[in-house]
């Protein structure tokens, strides 16, 4: 999943993308504060801080631009499909 990621946010880059480690205490924290259950979990917020969008488990490509051009507001610079296996 990692390199999927890492294209997606590398293309999107007026959105900001944060990788919360939930095995640290600050991190585990925050997931239970915003009701994750499993990983991974992508949340869009709106510039205000809001839940836009939630996502559970592993994602494509295609799915994470979508929402990342969602809350962007425009497309994403293209991305080379990635068809690995996840990390």
């Amino acid at each position: 999943m990692a390199p999927v990621v890492n294209s997606v946010a590398h293309s999107c880059r007026r959105t900001t993308l944060a990788r919360i480690d939930v095995s640290e205490p600050e991190g585990g924290a925050l997931a239970r504060e915003m009701g994750v259950v499993g990983v991974p979990t992508f949340v869009t917020l709106d510039p205000h801080g809001q839940e836009r969008e939630r996502l559970i488990g592993e994602q494509t490509q295609e799915r994470l631009v979508h929402a990342f051009e969602s809350i962007a507001g425009e497309r994403c610079e293209s991305t080379t499909p990635n068809t690995g296996s996840s990390s």
